[in-house]
């Protein structure tokens, strides 16, 4: 996937906004979507994988333009170090620094 060099950056107000709008938005581009998670290229480059999955934890098929205006409506939304693996979650609508294995036996 090709992404702009420049992560997408907003004013606090702007992203205030748009924090409300990830969960209906998502919603029509990968309907059903309960987590989301963003993977930064192992090389350091700016390509971010992005995976989302359905309630019960498995992967759903997102085409690469979705993938980029998912990437890009959490980014506007959210301000985090997109150089380290981060998961969205439906459930309250926050953006973590932990992956979703991180407990798991």
């Amino acid at each position: 996937m090709n992404r702009p060099s420049n992560i997408r950056r907003s004013s606090a107000g702007t992203r205030r906004h748009h924090r409300t709008h990830p969960p209906y938005r998502l919603d029509i581009l990968a309907p059903g979507v309960a987590t989301v998670l963003v993977l930064p290229d192992p090389a350091g480059d700016t390509v971010h994988s992005v995976t989302a999955y359905d309630a019960l934890g498995r992967p759903m098929a997102v085409a690469d333009e979705h993938a980029a205006h998912i990437l890009s409506l959490l980014q506007g939304a959210f301000t985090a170090d997109w150089a380290q693996p981060l998961v969205w979650r439906r459930n309250g609508n926050t953006l973590t620094d932990e992956t979703p294995m991180r407990g798991a036996a």
